[in-house]
């Protein structure tokens, strides 16, 4: 058609033009601008690249080949002209910055140079016609990479090319793990992203097992949180003075040609930041084409999922933060400070978990019941991350004399731990609140105590093993055999709740009856260990020693009196899962009778 006839004769002169100024600029630069060093050399790579690829697309499209290219057409062309435009972008920046700022060279070396730059600044804008002829416009089909997603993913790889390049020369980030951590943030994203171009370019998009919608949006949700992670990281262990960085530039960069050590770190930073925005937005347009997509969908449970979406996403940035923290510059060595970043880790985990199966639709792919799992673990995460927020504030902020940046340390995880809690209780508040999308046992109240049961007896064998005190006498070791008998039931109620096995009468009663049993278990233990642990009759420790005052935390004997706060806790959390059974019991009751 005439349309199709003059859209691609406007492409073929623009290619043309671009073909051309590439060509000058390289030409130029490698014949009389004297140009060395690895700015240099990638300047001119750039320009050679985007010659050499523009040269491939116009002849393929020119001799009619492209049913014979073992690549997806539609996605090469604009996929090759936005590197090129970023690629030339990028040289018509450096190049002048290294090779025409405060150089004192022969005036044709300078002509070359500026000439060179002049013709790199017009490729950028050959190419950015280009690509705006070329992408997809509004209603219109066309290949992934014509979108705004898939331009979004040349920009991802193409600025963490740029990183890389400033951050090896000097190599800047072995200097402390937290640095190491946002170089592996780089490099992970790098991988992937580049392997969703080539996945698209090489037409692979509809082998996967899953859909690749749902994909993009997982993987723009974790990489927007490792990116968060990172735009924090790298300043704070670059620019702070306590961690041997200098927030002012030095003076032996004003002598500089071109850019200093100093002023790559500051480049990382800003383009660390700059990936963080433009994986933001990806996120945004994949989250909605993923919705598109899955025309099924009632709008309200898209707007749920999408808070929900949030929320988890901001818990699994506070997680990550507060365990990144504490693990690289806290220096901690403790057996309950290494419980603490294990919950913090192991909630970053899971939720990671969720996210991916939500956003990919893999629901029924998994082993479990899903209806349980989310609401299961988010309860577990806000009691991991409740305790951790209490008993690394306790153990190693209490009386600790340290350097100020290590305490700083502890505080910052202290306190994203506590945003992590209030994390969760959102997320399980949300769940909870969708009765006809959270209809399991667990989302129930008796469901949340027994997750409640079960940790308050993890807390329990954590402060009875360490030390142990529970053998000075049979009947604390009675104590210690109601706690694990109770946990291991509760634990294989929970087991059974997410494998879907709850809907029998036999388990209702099955559980009727080990609650009961629990309730009496309990009280015996409520009454025993306070007695065998504190009356004088039978320990020597019944007021607290003068030695607790120079402890780092908790003392053995404050152990002792936090099992048995824990141990009538649980006991107390019995009681209302046997009175809500109870009164479930009752109800059918009455209604039976009713009938």
């Amino acid at each position: 058609m005439p349309l199709v006839v003059l859209k691609s004769s406007r492409l073929m002169w623009v290619r043309l033009a671009a073909l051309l100024f590439t060509c000058v600029a390289f030409s130029v630069a490698a014949h009389g601008g004297n140009v060395s060093g690895g700015m240099g050399d990638w300047s001119i790579f750039c320009w050679a690249f985007s010659f050499a690829g523009t040269l491939l697309v116009l002849v393929v499209e020119v001799m009619g080949l492209q049913s014979r290219t073992p690549v997806s057409w539609t996605n090469f062309p604009i996929t090759f002209a936005c590197y090129a435009l970023l690629l030339c972008l990028s040289a018509s920046i450096i190049f002048p910055l290294y090779f025409l700022k405060g150089q004192t060279v022969h005036s044709e070396v300078r002509d070359h140079r500026i000439a060179s730059t002049v013709f790199s600044c017009l490729a950028t804008v050959a190419y950015f016609v280009e690509v705006s002829l070329t992408r997809a416009q509004p209603g219109e089909v066309a290949g992934y990479m014509a979108t705004v997603p898939g331009l979004l993913k040349v920009c991802e790889t193409f600025v963490a090319s740029v990183i890389f390049v400033f951050v090896s020369d000097p190599i800047s980030y072995d200097s402390h793990p937290g640095v190491k951590w946002c170089m592996a943030v780089y490099c992970i994203c790098f991988i992937i992203s580049a392997a969703i171009v080539v996945m698209c370019v090489g037409e692979c998009t509809g082998r996967l097992p899953f859909s690749f919608a749902r994909f993009l949006s997982a993987y723009a949700l974790l990489a927007v949180a490792m990116y968060l992670s990172a735009t924090i990281i790298w300043p704070i262990f670059k620019f702070d003075s306590r961690y041997s960085g200098s927030s002012s530039r030095p003076y032996a960069c004003q002598i500089n040609q071109g850019l200093c050590p100093w002023d790559k770190l500051v480049t990382v930073a800003v383009l660390t930041a700059l990936n963080f925005l433009i994986y933001l937005a990806d996120l945004a347009y994949s989250a909605r084409l993923s919705h598109q997509t899955d025309t099924h969908l009632m709008p309200l449970l898209v707007l749920k999922s999408t808070r929900l979406m949030w929320v988890r996403l901001a818990a699994l940035v506070f997680t990550c933060v507060a365990f990144s923290v504490a693990s690289s510059g806290g220096a901690v060595v403790d057996s309950i400070a290494s419980w603490s970043i294990f919950c913090w880790a192991f909630s970053f985990a899971g939720t990671l978990l969720v996210v991916v199966v939500e956003l990919m639709g893999l629901h029924s792919c998994t082993p479990v019941a899903w209806v349980d799992f989310p609401i299961i673990f988010a309860c577990y995460a806000l009691l991991l991350c409740l305790s951790a927020s209490i008993i690394f504030l306790l153990y190693l902020l209490k009386g600790q004399t340290v350097h100020s940046k290590v305490q700083d340390h502890w505080i910052a995880s202290t306190a994203f731990s506590c945003l992590a809690t209030v994390a969760y209780f959102v997320e399980v508040s949300l769940i909870r609140a969708q009765p006809d999308k959270a209809s399991g046992y667990m989302v129930t109240i008796p469901g949340l105590l027994k997750v409640c049961e079960i940790f308050v007896a993890n807390l329990i064998f954590v402060f009875i093993s360490d030390p142990v005190s529970y053998d000075s006498h049979s009947a604390l070791k009675w104590c210690m055999a109601v706690y694990c008998i109770c946990f291991i039931i509760s634990a294989g109620i929970i087991v059974r709740c997410i494998a879907g096995c709850t809907e029998c009468q036999p388990f209702r009663n099955i559980h009727s009856a080990y609650t009961l049993l629990a309730v009496t278990m309990y009280l015996s233990a409520t009454i025993i260990w306070p007695i065998f642990t504190f009356d004088s009759r039978y320990s020597e420790s019944s007021s607290r020693p003068a030695s607790c005052q120079y402890y780092h935390g908790l003392c053995p004997w404050d152990k002792l009196v936090a099992v048995a706060v824990l141990t009538t806790l649980n006991f107390l959390i019995y009681l209302a899962d046997l009175a809500f059974i109870a009164r479930q019991w009752w109800t059918d009751y009455t209604s039976q009778v009713h009938w």
